[in-house]
């Protein structure tokens, strides 16, 4: 159970680290190769960015479930002994 947690924290870790990429990545895409019109064309880096930012979203969401559930599991234990 402890395992679990570890891993999930570590997921939480490589979800935010991922996030900030991205966000990096969407926060540069205005300052890169701007038209002289002054419109920004997304590039495929930034739909790719967006698409990124979904998907640790998605596995942060995940990892905290995993805590939940061990967390549950722990309070189970915890009831059965005592």
């Amino acid at each position: 159970m402890v395992s679990a947690i570890n891993n999930a924290v570590n997921g939480l870790n490589q979800a935010s680290k991922q996030l900030e990429v991205a966000a990096k990545k969407i926060s540069e895409a205005g300052t890169q190769n701007s038209p002289s019109d002054g419109h920004v064309q997304p590039s495929d880096n930034v739909e790719k960015a967006v698409i990124d930012t979904n998907i640790a979203s998605y596995n942060f969401k995940a990892n905290l479930k995993v805590i939940q559930a061990a967390n549950n599991n722990l309070k189970s234990l915890l009831d059965i002994k005592s």
